[in-house]
């Protein structure tokens, strides 16, 4: 009798083993699948981050640019346009 549960328990076991290791395979691929997408969701964020701050600061700096050329004059009194 006692052989006879333990072979019972043992076949459920691998019963179990058998069903539930492609779940946790195809659960992995899944995740690892997200996260890969989130990586690189993040990436582009950042990219598109740096490009819009680089694209403001240059504006910026054209803004300088051109109230420095309003405001110096060609005889540095301002006013002039070089």
């Amino acid at each position: 009798m006692k052989s006879n549960s333990s072979l019972a328990l043992s076949l459920f076991l691998i019963m179990l083993i058998v069903f539930i290791n492609p779940i946790i395979i195809v659960e992995s691929r899944s995740l690892r699948a997200t996260l890969s997408t989130t990586k690189n969701d993040i990436i582009k964020t950042k990219y598109a981050n740096a490009v819009s701050d680089l694209s403001t600061s240059s504006l910026r700096i054209n803004d300088v640019q051109r109230v420095y050329k309003f405001t110096s004059g060609p005889s540095g009194k301002g006013g002039g346009h070089k």
